[in-house]
Protein backbone atom coordinates (compact mmCIF):
# COMPACT_ATOMS: atom_id res chain seq x y z
CA UNK A 1 0.00 0.00 0.00
CA UNK A 2 1.39 3.42 -0.87
CA UNK A 3 0.79 4.95 2.57
CA UNK A 4 2.09 1.94 4.47
CA UNK A 5 5.12 2.44 6.70
CA UNK A 6 7.27 -0.28 8.16
CA UNK A 7 10.39 -0.78 10.16
CA UNK A 8 12.38 -3.71 11.43
CA UNK A 9 14.36 -3.78 14.64
CA UNK A 10 15.03 -5.68 17.81
CA UNK A 11 12.27 -5.35 20.39
CA UNK A 12 14.56 -3.35 22.67
CA UNK A 13 14.80 -0.65 19.97
CA UNK A 14 11.11 -0.46 19.01
CA UNK A 15 10.43 2.98 20.47
CA UNK A 16 13.44 4.53 18.74
CA UNK A 17 12.56 2.88 15.42
CA UNK A 18 8.91 3.96 15.61
CA UNK A 19 9.93 7.57 16.17
CA UNK A 20 12.57 7.46 13.43
CA UNK A 21 10.20 5.90 10.86
CA UNK A 22 7.22 8.06 11.83
CA UNK A 23 5.09 5.11 12.89
CA UNK A 24 1.92 5.85 14.86
CA UNK A 25 -1.31 4.15 15.86
CA UNK A 26 -3.17 2.26 14.66
CA UNK A 27 -0.32 -0.16 14.09
CA UNK A 28 0.30 -3.87 13.76
CA UNK A 29 3.41 -5.17 15.46
CA UNK A 30 4.77 -8.56 14.40
CA UNK A 31 7.33 -10.22 16.65
CA UNK A 32 9.37 -13.33 16.00
CA UNK A 33 10.64 -15.41 13.10
CA UNK A 34 7.61 -14.59 10.96
CA UNK A 35 9.19 -11.17 10.36
CA UNK A 36 11.81 -12.87 8.18
CA UNK A 37 9.03 -13.98 5.81
CA UNK A 38 8.48 -10.32 4.85
CA UNK A 39 11.99 -10.19 3.40
CA UNK A 40 11.40 -13.36 1.38
CA UNK A 41 8.03 -12.21 0.03
CA UNK A 42 9.42 -8.76 -0.82
CA UNK A 43 12.29 -10.32 -2.75
CA UNK A 44 9.92 -12.64 -4.64
CA UNK A 45 7.67 -9.72 -5.59
CA UNK A 46 10.68 -7.68 -6.72
CA UNK A 47 11.97 -10.43 -8.97
CA UNK A 48 8.49 -11.15 -10.32
CA UNK A 49 8.15 -7.49 -11.35
CA UNK A 50 11.66 -7.40 -12.81
CA UNK A 51 10.95 -10.42 -15.00
CA UNK A 52 7.58 -9.04 -16.10
CA UNK A 53 9.10 -5.80 -17.40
Amino acid sequence: MPHQKQGTCEIKDIQEMALREGLAYPAIIVIGDVVKAREIVSAQQYFKQAVAV
